[in-house]
């Protein structure tokens, strides 16, 4: 199982800050990033990318989430990133 996941602008081929997507996901589904935010938007990260993490695909991504909020969030990081995700011994 992979315990590291990458997220790769589709267009740049630059890899992406997990803060860095989290912002963008606050301003496109918000409008605008909360200050002070300790918070992760609509919990993405433990969700989709512990999904990655565990070797899942988009479509079965949206098959687990199919009546919730996750899905906007899975169709607008598939549509711009390509994920990699791989296994490093500690």
């Amino acid at each position: 199982m992979p315990n590291v996941v990458k997220f790769y602008d589709k267009q740049t081929e630059e890899m992406m800050d997990y803060i860095e997507l989290d912002n963008l996901l606050w301003l496109e589904f918000h409008g605008s990033v909360p200050e002070n935010n300790n918070q992760w938007f609509r919990n993405w990260y433990n969700t989709i990318v512990f999904g990655m993490a565990c070797g899942t695909t988009w479509d079965r991504l949206r098959e687990i989430y199919v009546d919730t909020n996750q899905i906007p969030i899975i169709n607008f990081l598939e549509d711009r990133y390509e994920v990699k995700a791989w296994y490093e011994p500690k």
